[in-house]
């Protein structure tokens, strides 16, 4: 059975996840994966 498409739109929330290869552990801290992932966010966010 296919996926759905996503429906994308300012009132929809989303799950996003971050993984590295092989699911393992990120080689940087925490605190700075979370900042890289938040700066990414907010680019993209004002890109739309």
């Amino acid at each position: 059975m296919s996926r759905k498409p996503i429906e994308r739109s300012n009132e929809n929330y989303y799950h996003i996840t971050a993984r590295s290869n092989n699911r393992e552990f990120f080689y940087l801290p925490t605190l700075n994966v979370w900042d890289i992932m938040a700066e990414r966010l907010a680019k993209l966010q004002n890109l739309h």
